[in-house]
């Protein structure tokens, strides 16, 4: 059954698509990818299944990373969030969601089964994917593949190229590159939007107005050390994604926020048990050495 279900937003598992297949909404036009940052590129190509008449936007992604399950050890960290890459795709007007839960075994896959598995358990109507997408086990299908795998079939595909900004290829990479060095300005043109990080109340502790979380059990990437201009918001995303509504976001200030070695740290107040969004709204004031 959906995860998470409203008039114009579902959310299905990979796994039950076929158990479910009568909830699924039909036909679709599809996009495939992880979307780790929904950034100017991704939302070319949600712009393509949105426009495409006659059928549901579906965005086919992954509930965590491959690259964080594969290499665990040298992965930076993600750049949004699971809630917040599901409310972007409901704000930009996907109406359904199919989320891979990738594991090694997953990963065995070839592209061939994987993308004949799509077209069994969807009527796939049109496709859009990026120059650079590839799926199956070692990346063994490219976008050339994909769409003559696709058109053989009847499918029409749109293959976008990289969307450039002043020379430069807009990525998650990119984006993940600018947040790690402390380039927030390119993050947040990329992105279109300030960077932030969302921290769950088991993550942070608050004792005498000043709050405390351990990098470690952070997943999204972090800024260098030194200290940030951000603004404290909470929301409640649960209610967002699944009412197909923004949720209530309330006590916005401006604080300055250290980063050290093993921590983050802030002055607060009276936000204990909510789930906190710090959103970089400047440069480092003072970078670490």
């Amino acid at each position: 059954m959906p995860e998470l279900s409203s008039e114009k937003f579902r959310v299905v598992s990979w796994e039950h698509i076929t158990e479910f297949a009568n909830t699924l909404l039909q036909p679709v036009s599809l996009t495939i990818g992880v979307f780790d940052a929904l950034h100017r590129g991704h939302q070319a190509l949600i712009e393509k299944i949105t426009d495409f008449p006659d059928a549901v936007p579906t965005v086919v992604t992954f509930r965590n990373n491959p690259a964080a399950v594969l290499n665990p050890n040298s992965y930076p960290g993600d750049v949004l969030t699971l809630h917040e890459k599901l409310d972007g795709f409901r704000r930009f007007g996907v109406e359904q969601v199919i989320l891979i839960d990738f594991s090694p075994d997953f990963g065995k896959l070839t592209g061939n089964t994987f993308l004949r598995t799509l077209t069994e358990r969807f009527t796939v109507r049109y496709l859009a994917i990026g120059s650079n997408f590839h799926c199956g086990h070692k990346m063994d299908t490219d976008a050339d593949q994909t769409q003559q795998f696709m058109e053989e079939r009847g499918i029409p595909v749109t293959v976008i190229d990289s969307v450039q900004r002043d020379g430069d290829r807009i990525s998650s990479t990119r984006i993940r590159t600018a947040i790690r060095k402390g380039d927030l300005k390119t993050a947040t043109e990329f992105l279109r939007h300030d960077y932030r990080i969302e921290l769950e109340p088991s993550v942070y502790r608050v004792k005498q107005g000043k709050a405390l979380a351990e990098k470690s059990k952070i997943r999204q990437v972090l800024p260098p050390e030194g200290t940030y201009t951000v603004t404290v918001e909470y929301t409640n995303w649960k209610d967002s994604t699944q009412n197909g509504k923004n949720g209530k976001t309330g006590n916005k200030r401006a604080l300055p926020l250290q980063i050290d070695k093993d921590f983050i740290h802030w002055n607060e107040r009276s936000t204990e048990g909510n789930t906190l969004y710090l959103v970089f709204t400047g440069t480092s004031l003072e970078k670490g050495a």
